[in-house]
Formats: C-alpha cells, structure tokens, sequence
C-alpha cells in the first residue's frame, strides 16, 4: 500500500498491535464502536462516523458523522465513502471480522470488491487473515509461508498462479471454491488476474 491510506477501524474482534503507526498524512476513521478500540488504545481517530447503535453514546473527542439507523450503507461504506471523498485510494480495514454478527463479516469482505470497483484497493488485516480483492496481480517473496486461498468476487474470472504448491494457467475460476489452501513453497509467488477479479485470503500456518 502507498504511505497515504485510510485506516478503518470496526468493533468486530480487534487486535492492536496489528494496528500500524499512522503516517503523515493517513487518516484513521473509527466505525461505530471501533470508536472504543481505539480508545482503550489511548488513541483519537480523525472521525468517527456510525449510528452508535454499537457504541451506545456518540463521542464528543472528535469530529463526528451520525448516520441514521436504517440506511443502505454499513457503517464500513460510509466510512469508505469519506475516505474518497477526501482523495484516498488505499484503505485498511481492522477490526471488521468476527464479531456478534456473521453477516457484517460478509459485508465487510463486499465492501473490498465495491472498493475496486471505484478505483480503489484494500486490505482487511485480522490476526487469522489479510484479505484482499484483486483484479491484476499480487505477489509474494520466497520467505512468505502459509496458506493462500484464492475466491471468484462478482462473477467468473480468469487467471494463473506460479511459484504456489498448486499452479493454474489461465484458468476460469467461477463461484466453485477450487482455489482453497493453496500453500507457499518456498519460492516467489504471484496470481495473476487476467479478467475479472478475485478475493485473496492469506493465513498464517496452523
């Protein structure tokens, strides 16, 4: 990612020391009762945007974007749009995962698509996982170790994987799960994306 991002942090399970030192000029937005997060963290976000329905109060520490409880935007959207609208094509999503709710994991996942589709890349970093939805091509050095599991994102796409335990050369991936645990080797790794776009699943080794 490039030194100026946009740092989303949820209220779903949280891990801090994943949290990276914010950079001149990032921008860290707490979703909801991400507010909370980062407060036991002793940190103030830039904004803190949600209907607080999580939270339960609305902060008064810092600027605030109150969205009502029934809309079409999650709380992670809306926190996306602001990114964008301020000129951000790089986001981090912590805290997004696990939680009460599956069906915001879901959303969560989505929104990296929708994200593409807009121009802009990003990343969801939890301690099982980084996630990422990518319609080129992602790379990894020989020292990577782990699985890597590979998702069809919004219909069939195309694409190759070299230097993984399992290789494929232009092949159709659709909604069928083939590309699950796939494992590093030992050497450079990439997928390759020829058409359409695809969700990236990294974990660590079990």
């Amino acid at each position: 990612m490039s030194e100026k991002r946009c740092i989303i942090v949820g209220g779903g399970d949280f891990e801090p020391s994943l949290l990276p030192q914010k950079g001149e000029g990032d921008l860290l937005i707490a979703a909801d009762s991400g507010y909370a997060a980062l407060e036991k963290m002793g940190l103030l976000p830039d904004i803190c945007i949600g209907d607080f329905d999580s939270l339960g109060y609305e902060p008064a520490e810092c600027p605030v974007f109150r969205l009502p409880v029934e809309k079409d935007d999650t709380d992670m959207v809306a926190a996306a749009r602001i990114g964008m609208e301020r000129g951000y094509t790089e986001f981090l999503f912590l805290g997004v995962l696990g939680g009460d709710r599956f069906s915001h994991s879901i959303a969560a996942v989505q929104t990296l698509g929708w994200l593409l589709k807009q121009g802009a890349r990003g990343e969801i970093l939890d301690r099982r996982c980084r996630v990422s939805a990518v319609n080129d091509r992602i790379a990894w050095p020989a020292s990577a170790c782990g699985s890597v599991s590979v998702f069809a994102l919004g219909g069939e796409a195309e694409l190759s994987i070299e230097g993984l335990k399992y290789s494929l050369c232009h092949h159709k991936l659709d909604i069928f799960p083939l590309g699950v645990s796939n494992s590093f080797v030992g050497l450079p790794a990439y997928i390759a994306v020829h058409e359409g776009a695809v969700l990236v699943v990294e974990e660590p080794e079990a």
